[in-house]
């Protein structure tokens, strides 16, 4: 199981109404750790259903300032909420209180800044490193992230929607990035400061950070 995975399927659920005590669509919905339990059972982890701070105990412990996309989030002391991290300072969690039932659901999976609480205490990480991506010029890879930005070199200036190719264009957002899951064809490979960026008929985009993180495979 891989971030990518565990972001991935995160994503499906959003929009999901919030039921105190839920873990499906049947119970019309998902409380934070229900959320947590779903998306861990989708994405192939054996787990069990468990409350935010039983999770909170799971997996391997991260500083909070090394967290990676992918991570699990725990609020509070004790622990009473949870989330996943997707990275640029947000995460997806599942939003409302015990007053929630099937005929009354709280807001639900949504994308939230991670600064809108101020009690984060725990970061875990379920997940494991995929194996090494190695590119090849013309060869064609698939983007894992959504809103990847096409630049006029690596590291450079990012390029706007109508400086794409026409196929460019069919794949990317009105801003000029590319959506997530759009085929590329790698025309070259260049390094810059660990960092690993692919030449790409509508520019140059980044398809593995220095941290380590795939955005292209």
């Amino acid at each position: 199981m891989t971030a990518y995975d565990l972001i991935r399927n995160a994503k499906l659920f959003i929009g999901k109404p919030y039921v105190w005590g839920g873990e499906s669509d049947a119970e019309g919905g998902y409380d934070c750790s229900g959320f947590l339990y779903a998306l861990l059972k989708k994405s192939g982890y054996n787990a069990l259903r468990l409350t935010a701070s039983g999770f909170s105990k799971l997996g391997e412990n991260i500083p909070k300032n090394k967290m990676k996309s992918g991570d699990f989030l725990f609020f509070g002391n004790p622990v009473r909420h949870c989330a996943i991290y997707i990275g640029s300072g947000l995460m997806i969690e599942s939003r409302g209180n015990s007053s929630n039932t099937k005929n009354n659901p709280g807001k639900g999976v949504c994308i939230s800044e991670v600064s809108r609480r101020s009690d984060l205490t725990i970061v875990r990480r379920y997940w494991t490193e995929s194996e090494s991506v190695h590119y090849k010029e013309n060869s064609e890879y698939v983007t894992r992230v959504d809103h990847l930005h096409v630049r006029f070199s690596p590291m450079g200036i990012i390029k706007k929607y109508n400086q794409l190719t026409s196929d460019g264009m069919k794949h990317a957002y009105s801003d000029g990035c590319l959506k997530s899951g759009t085929s590329v064809t790698c025309k070259e490979v260049q390094k810059r400061d660990g960092a690993t960026w692919l030449r790409i008929p509508s520019g140059w985009v980044c398809a593995k950070t220095a941290k380590g993180e795939i955005y292209i495979d």
